[in-house]
């Protein structure tokens, strides 16, 4: 597409040449040099296919109408003036400039509607090159998005089966361990290694916990009506015994009419564990917030998750939903993966946002049921 300033030059470009050829051909002496005259009378077929071929039908309909105004020949001061025998006065050559006027217009016409067709069909064929490119790219996304899917389900089986393996003897030496600790001195050495041993048997249980958690299949015949709201707040209950510090607010949706249908304890599962993450990003700010907004945008139940913690950069939030990848201590890199797996059960997405000292932004997209009535 050409600019405004582009438009301008080109209209003032081909204002100038017509006038120019015009003042050229009306100043020629036309008795001594009638071949240079015709040749610069000629001149006028230039412009006009210029303008057809920037502007189409219209510009080239203008400019040869323009052009017509400067293209007849003045009679005066032409006796004597002929070419090849014809007499520059006669009726003949009259009737030969009269075509070459109509001929302008016709050029003019002909090549605009030329140009404008050729347009439209470059215009056709980019838009169709466009919809295959995102044909393309759905159909690419499409491709890897089942390729993640079938490699987290195997990674699911394969770790529902270790976790099952290592849980229970796990349970067994938990309680060795605590048979342990109840005979040993506070004031022992042992004592220290013990209670060492029950916090990284307690981790590893945790752990096993959310492989298995992580590897449950979607529930099947659970699901029900829930309003979100009702759900949100549950959790932020929760999350502000724990924490009393953090001040959380929900915003929207107060008459709690949007709900979706789903598994209410995996939905309740998801929450609980993108609080926790937002509690994580918020222990070294001296007034963390988290803010939840809830609101309809084309039938969806849009969630926003707002903390205003230290944030992350593009390399750090493209791997939060990789299996194991985590920033945190203590983490197993598995909190945000069944996030994403609970949502795209329930037929949703998730989007986040994140800058470094920014914060972060948790979208979630719900599919909305749909009141009857």
């Amino acid at each position: 597409m050409t600019s405004a300033k582009g438009v301008l030059f080109r209209l003032f470009l081909l204002g100038g040449i017509i006038l120019s050829i015009g003042i050229i051909h009306k100043s020629l002496p036309l008795h001594h040099a009638p071949a240079a005259m015709l040749l610069v009378q000629k001149s006028f077929f230039l412009p006009v296919i210029l303008a057809s071929f920037w502007f189409g039908l219209r510009g080239g309909l203008v400019a040869s109408c323009i052009a017509l105004l400067f293209y007849p020949h003045s009679m005066g001061g032409m006796a004597g003036g002929s070419i090849g025998g014809l007499e520059m006065t006669s009726p003949l050559f009259n009737a030969g400039e009269k075509a070459d006027m109509v001929l302008l217009l016709l050029v003019g016409c002909v090549t605009g509607f030329l140009r404008e067709s050729a347009m439209k069909r470059q215009l056709i064929l980019e838009k169709i090159a466009q919809e295959r490119d995102d044909a393309f790219k759905k159909l690419k996304e499409s491709v890897e998005k089942i390729k993640e899917q079938e490699r987290l389900a195997v990674l699911g089986k394969f770790s529902a089966v270790i976790a099952h393996e290592v849980r229970n003897p796990l349970y067994g030496m938990l309680g060795a361990v605590e048979i342990l600790e109840k005979k040993i001195a506070k004031e022992e050495k042992s004592y220290f290694c013990i209670t060492t041993l029950t916090k990284e048997i307690e981790r590893l249980t945790r752990l096993t916990t959310q492989f298995l958690e992580y590897a449950k299949p979607k529930p099947e015949g659970e699901n029900c009506t829930l309003p979100l709201r009702s759900l949100i707040e549950e959790r932020v209950q929760l999350l502000k015994q724990e924490s009393e510090d953090i001040s959380c607010i929900i915003e929207g949706d107060e008459g709690k009419t949007l709900r979706i249908k789903g598994n209410a304890d995996a939905l309740a599962q998801l929450f609980q564990n993108l609080l926790l993450n937002a509690k994580e990003a918020l222990k070294e700010e001296e007034a963390p917030i988290i803010r939840i907004g809830i609101t309809e945008e084309e039938r969806m139940v849009h969630i926003a998750l707002k903390d205003n913690g230290n944030g992350m950069g593009n390399k750090e939030r493209k791997q939060l939903f990789e299996p194991f990848f985590t920033t945190k201590k203590s983490g197993s890199g598995l909190g945000l993966l069944i996030v994403s797996q609970v949502i795209h059960q329930h037929g949703g997405k998730i989007e986040v946002e994140s800058e470094p000292g920014k914060g972060s932004v948790f979208h979630l997209y719900f599919p909305l049921l749909q009141q009857e009535g």
